[in-house]
């Protein structure tokens, strides 16, 4: 699909009137603990339940019930080298156009739209995707939901067969949130809107195929406040990347830069 306006003109109209998240921004721009990552020393094992019942904890009920119409939410993913050369991949927006309920059953239609930071050919918008239940969100076509990836890893990901967990850290912390994206559902003082964060830091040792471990750093920021497709501001993959003439270290992470409180009307 080319490229194009995007919502339609009536959407855009609060599209536009969106204001950056200045204030999360900064918070999400602090750097990540510096780690040797190509050492495979990591501690013992942790215990898949508790690795689950800790990054769970505080963290809201992953409820598709929660989404509402109107809810808007962007995302950007930038790839780190290393921690010095920035590159953004992709952005995208999802707007939840519709909620509609028919024989019991509750369908969110969402319309998104794709920006290909590094080719513009490969944008497409206003991309058509209903929902009817988490499994909607295992498709390639899907919408990234950032909230669903931090379910994967919180619940599955140490269960699997070869790949272990260790170091988990978990730290809270408290924000300001930009006014103009204060809600009564959120805060409220939306002058003074304090967002509660739950910082979630974990390695991973995953099996390579000459025998060896690569361990894998990855870190949440989750605000349980923020509606639901807004919940995980931040997610961060990183890993060494073998590689020849030498090995380098990467970093793969996706922020929430803007969002929108949704309503319970039809």
């Amino acid at each position: 699909m080319g490229m194009g306006m995007g919502f339609n003109m009536s959407k855009m109209i609060w599209v536009k009137r969106l204001v950056k998240i200045s204030l999360v921004s900064l918070f999400l721009t602090a750097c990540l603990k510096k780690q040797n990552l190509e050492d495979p020393q990591v501690g013992p094992a942790l215990n898949p339940d508790d690795v689950a019942q800790k990054m769970m904890s505080d963290v809201g009920v992953f409820s598709l019930g929660e989404i509402k119409k109107g809810e808007y939410s962007s995302i950007v993913q930038s790839q780190i080298i290393e921690e010095t050369s920035v590159t953004q991949l992709f952005q995208q927006d999802v707007f939840v156009d519709k909620v509609t309920t028919e024989a019991g059953d509750v369908t969110y239609d969402l319309l998104m739209n794709f920006i290909d930071k590094r080719s513009s050919d490969n944008s497409i918008y206003n991309i058509a995707y209903p929902i009817k239940s988490s499994d909607d969100l295992r498709n390639d076509n899907a919408p990234v939901v950032l909230f669903y990836e931090f379910l994967k890893i919180a619940l599955t990901r140490c269960r699997e067969v070869g790949i272990s967990c260790h170091n988990l850290n978990i730290s809270n912390e408290t924000f300001l949130l930009n006014p103009e994206l204060a809600h009564d559902s959120i805060c409220s003082d939306k002058d003074r809107c304090e967002v509660k964060t739950k910082t979630i830091a974990m390695d991973m040792l995953y099996p390579r195929k000459d025998g060896s471990k690569q361990k894998v750093n990855y870190t949440f920021v989750l605000a349980p406040q923020l509606p639901f497709l807004s919940r995980v501001l931040k997610f961060c993959e990183r890993t060494v990347v073998k590689s020849n003439p030498r090995n380098y270290l990467q970093e793969m992470c996706m922020n929430l830069t803007n969002f929108r409180v949704g309503t319970n009307t039809p």
